[in-house]
């Protein structure tokens, strides 16, 4: 059996709830990810930034850049 709770408060978490912690809001997560790739000191990754940016645009939708990237075909571009 098991045993009831009793709550006297809800917390319902949205869209914003943690930014006051330090966490990006998804709208601007691709941005500030490209933000910190092309500062790196690693060549590889401003060259991962600079496809990123061929392919998905200088604002992508961080959520649906990885969902892009997961199926697109090996090798190819899903644009």
């Amino acid at each position: 059996m098991i045993a009831a709770i009793d709550m006297s408060t809800v917390y319902v978490f949205g869209a914003g709830a943690s930014v006051d912690a330090g966490y990006p809001l998804t709208s601007t997560m691709g941005i500030r990810l490209l933000e910190y790739m092309r500062s790196s000191n690693e060549r590889q990754v401003q060259t991962y930034a600079e496809h990123l940016t061929e392919n998905f645009g200088e604002q992508p939708n961080i959520e649906g850049l990885i969902t892009r990237i997961g199926v697109a075909p090996s090798g190819e571009t899903n644009r």
